[in-house]
This record gives structure tokens, C-alpha cells and sequence, in this order.
């Protein structure tokens, strides 16, 4: 049963490569700077900008958010009303546009997608600590698991490891340790959501792999959430973040475009 689950994720891997050298072709080159930040995203899986944004615009997006919230009632929020996620801000905050389309984020994520089409937009969040909180997109996972799926975080205020930062378990985005782990830790083809046991045998196996990604306002996180990664449970005060879904080649599935609240 095993030798199937992996004999799939290779069928599904090569089909996609494929699909890639046809339709995925991107010939400039990204400045030596902004390569760096490329192959730190290629090597494992995200890298980190500090300083993206001043703590004045931060402050600015974060006054924007919290009136939102207390004046649009199509706002998404969880169970316990921890997490509140305003989707499509892009449409609605000309500062929040500004990350979405800025040209830096786009070009490094481009180059990286081997492809310059994208969709997408930004999701403006907010995280509250709530007793028996989920943390920030409900628990471990992966955003998509047969091909890159790339996002843009920046936090707008100060994330410690108290305070619900990006957790991401370092080389997981590659399809070599994709397979390495079916065979070790008898993971599913295409499994997508992962328990706090299967998380712990990762752990205990390769504990250098975890990365709690912590940082100051205006921290700019650029991520392939191949990888498995959460927004870590809060524990205590608030989080605000913003946060570019890019679909290189797709359109925003229609699931994600029904929580439009504007």
C-alpha cells in the first residue's frame, strides 16, 4: 500500500514537470540581491526581509483593519473568534494594493514560479489570543501538494513566540523529502492536513527542521507553502499581518473567492 502512495506522488510529479516545461517560461533575470532571496526560498522554502515596511505604514494598515472589523459584518472569523480574516483587502485599502502589486515581491516570487501570470489577492489578519485557539489556518498543513504554491506575509506589528508566529518545518516544499517522509512516517499521497503526532515525528527525527519565524513590524516573509507550516496557536495579546495568496498560471479557486466582503 505504501509503494503505491509513493509510486503516485511520482506520477503526479513528472505530469506536472511536464505541464511546467511547456507552460512555464520566464527568461529575465532577477538582480543578484534578489536572487539571494530566491534560492533561500528554493533551498527551504522561505526567507525572511526585514524592514519591508516602516512602522508608520504598518500602523496606518492596522487602523484600517480594526475599523473593518467593526463596521463590515461579512467579515470571516473562526469558531472562537480568534482569528479574523478580511479577504480581497486589496480591493478596498490603496496601501494594502501597494503590497499586493509591488514589484519586488512579484518578480522574486515570479522567477521563482518560472512564470510571470499570476491571480490572486491580499488578506488582511488579525488573530486575538481565544482560550483553545487554532492558531492562524486551523492547525498544520499544506496549502497544495502537488505543485509550488507561494504567499507573501508581513507582520505589522511586533511577532514574538508568544504571540502567533508563521511556523514552517523547514524542506518540506521539496517532492525529494515529500517522498522521503511517506516512506518514513507513512504520510498519504496528497495529504494535506497533518495531526500534532505526525508534526512530533518530524520533530523528534529532524528537530532543526522547525523554524518559528518571529519578527519586527514591517517583517516580509516570502514562503512556499508546499511546506507544511500553521500560523502558531496565540498565547497571549494580538497579531496583524497581511498576507499576498499568488495563483502563478491559475485563477483564485471559486471556494476562496465567495469570502469577498466588499
Amino acid at each position: 500500500m505504501q509503494q503505491i502512495e509513493i509510486l503516485k506522488s511520482f506520477v503526479e510529479e513528472y505530469k506536472n514537470n511536464a505541464v511546467d516545461i511547456v507552460k512555464r517560461r520566464l527568461d529575465r533575470m532577477l538582480p543578484e540581491h534578489l536572487i539571494k532571496l530566491e534560492e533561500e526560498i528554493r533551498t527551504n522554502g522561505f526567507t525572511v526581509v526585514e524592514d519591508f515596511m516602516t512602522v508608520s505604514e504598518c500602523e496606518e494598515i492596522k487602523t484600517w483593519i480594526d475599523y473593518t472589523l467593526s463596521t463590515n459584518g461579512k467579515i470571516w472569523k473562526d469558531a472562537v473568534e480568534s482569528d479574523h480574516r478580511i479577504f480581497f483587502a486589496n480591493t478596498a485599502f490603496e496601501k494594502i494594493n501597494d503590497f499586493y502589486t509591488d514589484e519586488m515581491i512579484i518578480n522574486v516570487l515570479s522567477s521563482y514560479e518560472k512564470t510571470p501570470a499570476y491571480s490572486g489577492f491580499t488578506l488582511a489578519n488579525k488573530v486575538i489570543y481565544k482560550k483553545d485557539n487554532a492558531g492562524s489556518g486551523g492547525g498544520w498543513h499544506r496549502d497544495f501538494v502537488k505543485r509550488k504554491q507561494t504567499k507573501a506575509i508581513l507582520y505589522l506589528n511586533d511577532v514574538n513566540d508568544r504571540s502567533g508566529p508563521f511556523q514552517f518545518i523547514m524542506k518540506t516544499h521539496l517532492f525529494s523529502n515529500i517522498v522521503k517522509f511517506q516512506r518514513e512516517f507513512g504520510f498519504k499521497y496528497n495529504q494535506f492536513r497533518f495531526t500534532s503526532d505526525d508534526i512530533a515525528k518530524i520533530v523528534n527525527r529532524y528537530p532543526s527542521l522547525l523554524v518559528d519565524v518571529t519578527g519586527r513590524a514591517g517583517t516580509l516573509l516570502l514562503v512556499d507553502t508546499r511546506g507544511i507550516h500553521r500560523g502558531k496557536p496565540i498565547e497571549e495579546g494580538v497579531r496583524y499581518a497581511l498576507t499576498n495568496y499568488f495563483w502563478f498560471g491559475g485563477a483564485v479557486p471559486a471556494h476562496i473567492r465567495k469570502h469577498n466582503p466588499f
